[in-house]
């Protein structure tokens, strides 16, 4: 299994809306994803429970049977359009890819 992980700081407002708004709306669209992109095998999107000073606004945890099904989820214009909006939203990404078992 390949695994996509990503954290993101939000900006306190963007496309007039505030950071809580965004970033559900930003999960309602990658949820959204799964109906679309068959590759996904596991998904989990999360907003920050405690806001520490070392926190992450969003999580992002996904799963994929290879490599190759990664880049297409990566590719998939449903993809790219809710990155749009989601980059649109935020101050930081980080990000880490990698096998299952390496």
């Amino acid at each position: 299994m390949f695994q996509h992980i990503v954290l993101w700081k939000f900006k306190e407002y963007a496309n007039e809306k505030s950071k809580e708004e965004n970033i559900q709306i930003c999960r309602d669209n990658l949820y959204a994803l799964r109906e679309k992109i068959p590759q996904i095998r596991h998904m989990e999107v999360g907003a920050d429970q405690l806001h520490t000073a070392a926190s992450y606004d969003m999580i992002l945890i996904s799963g994929f049977d290879s490599q190759e099904d990664y880049f297409i989820y990566r590719d998939h214009p449903d993809h790219i359009a809710a990155g749009k909006y989601l980059s649109s939203c935020v101050t930081d990404r980080v990000c880490i890819d990698y096998e299952v078992g390496d």
